[in-house]
């Protein structure tokens, strides 16, 4: 793996702190192949797999994820969830489920904190806008805080697909949440509802 300037520096932000402790915004990721970047410099187990996006006259066709993805582990199954302008959806992560983000309509603000405790990456945050400006797919590791709101500017929201490893436990769910206003995280929403 070698490292090289990623072809989404333009839309993600993560803050690297140099030797006085002042945020820089460097991009340092590593391309795994030609269309999976690893960000685990910044995050510790987050990749993002740029998706192909094939239009003709009828219209396009897009593929997430496939088997022989390096990062597919299994499949748990398959949600959508729209999220309205001015509304968080998060924060919250996974104790046994990776999540598998990608927004298939709009344009979605998606935040990443690394609070696990014996992570290498631990209080690193990462910010991705994604969706029908930039079609990609992001994997989101065990532990990691994460969330969405809709893009700054867009108006009629934003449907996220989600493909996580692990089932829906209705009776115990695999799901911690962490308010997403009152909290120690260091990178705050832009929205003020939701939760």
């Amino acid at each position: 793996m070698s490292r090289v300037s990623s072809p989404l520096s333009a839309i993600v932000r993560a803050p690297f702190p140099d030797r006085k402790g002042r945020g820089l915004f460097v991009d340092t990721a590593k391309i795994i192949r030609e269309d999976i970047t690893d960000y685990s410099d910044r995050i510790e187990g987050v990749l993002v797999k740029k998706l192909r996006v094939m239009k003709d006259d009828r219209g396009y066709l897009m593929e997430m994820i496939r088997a022989d993805d390096p990062f597919f582990r299994k499949f748990g199954q398959v949600y959508v969830t729209y999220c309205e302008p001015g509304f968080v959806k998060g924060w919250h992560y996974h104790k046994v489920q990776i999540d598998h983000f990608v927004v298939i309509k709009g344009n979605g603000r998606v935040l990443l904190y690394d609070a696990r405790e014996n992570s290498k990456s631990k209080g690193n945050w990462i910010e991705f806008i994604m969706g029908d400006a930039n079609p990609i797919c992001v994997v989101i590791p065990v532990g990691v805080l994460h969330g969405i709101e809709c893009a700054p500017g867009e108006k009629e929201g934003c449907l996220l697909l989600n493909m996580p490893t692990e089932m829906y436990r209705y009776r115990e769910p695999d799901e911690f949440r962490i308010d997403p206003f009152d909290n120690d995280v260091p990178i705050k929403w832009h929205s003020n509802k939701g939760g």
